[in-house]
C-alpha cells in the first residue's frame, strides 16, 4: 500500500508538472504569437513605406539603392535654362525685390571678377518640387573656366516663383563649394 500512494504520488506530480509546462508553452505560443503580430504589422508598414519608393542600381558598386519617388516637374529644361542664364549674367529683374534681394547682390558681386564667355555653366537639377507657382528646389552648379579652372558649387532650399510669363528667385538656397 505504501508503494501505492507513493507512485499515485509520483504520478499525480509528473502530470501537474506536465500540465504546467503545457500551459507555459501554450502562453509562450501565445505571446509568440503576438510577438509574430506585431512584427508582421511592422513589416508590412516597412513593406507599404518601401512600394512608395523604387530600387535603383547604382553602377559603380552594383548594389540596389532606395530613392524616393518624386512626381516630375514638366518644365525642369526651362528651370535649368533660366538659372544658367541667371548665374551666367545676374539680373535684378529675375529676383523678387531685384536690387534689394542679397541673393542678387551676392552672385553679381561673385560674377564681376569674370567676363560671360571666361566661364561656362551648367546646371543640374537634383530635385524639384512644385506647390502651387513657387519651385523648391536643391541642385549643382558647374563653373568650367577658359583657364582650366572647374569649380562645383551645390545649392539646397532654393525657391522660385512663377508668374504669368516668367521665373523669379525668391532665394538661390544656401550654397556651398565642394570641388
Amino acid at each position: 500500500m505504501t508503494f501505492g500512494y507513493i507512485g499515485f504520488y509520483v504520478g499525480s506530480n509528473f502530470n501537474s508538472i506536465q500540465h504546467s509546462t503545457s500551459s507555459e508553452s501554450s502562453s509562450n505560443n501565445s505571446h509568440n504569437h503576438v510577438k509574430k503580430s506585431a512584427t508582421s504589422k511592422t513589416s508590412s508598414r516597412q513593406q507599404d513605406k518601401q512600394s512608395k519608393s523604387v530600387q535603383k542600381q547604382d553602377t559603380n558598386t552594383k548594389l540596389f539603392t532606395s530613392m524616393q519617388v518624386q512626381p516630375a516637374i514638366s518644365n525642369q529644361e526651362e528651370i535649368k535654362n533660366f538659372l544658367t542664364g541667371v548665374f551666367t549674367k545676374p539680373q535684378a529683374n529675375k529676383f523678387i525685390s531685384g536690387e534689394n534681394n542679397s541673393d542678387f547682390r551676392q552672385l553679381r558681386d561673385v560674377t564681376l571678377s569674370w567676363e560671360p564667355n571666361d566661364v561656362n555653366i551648367k546646371i543640374k537639377l537634383l530635385n524639384v518640387s512644385q506647390k502651387g507657382n513657387d519651385y523648391t528646389l536643391n541642385y549643382l552648379v558647374y563653373y568650367n573656366f577658359i583657364t582650366g579652372r572647374k569649380q562645383i558649387m551645390v545649392y539646397n532650399n532654393g525657391l522660385l516663383a512663377r508668374d504669368d510669363s516668367a521665373f523669379h528667385i525668391v532665394r538661390l538656397g544656401s550654397g556651398c563649394l565642394i570641388k
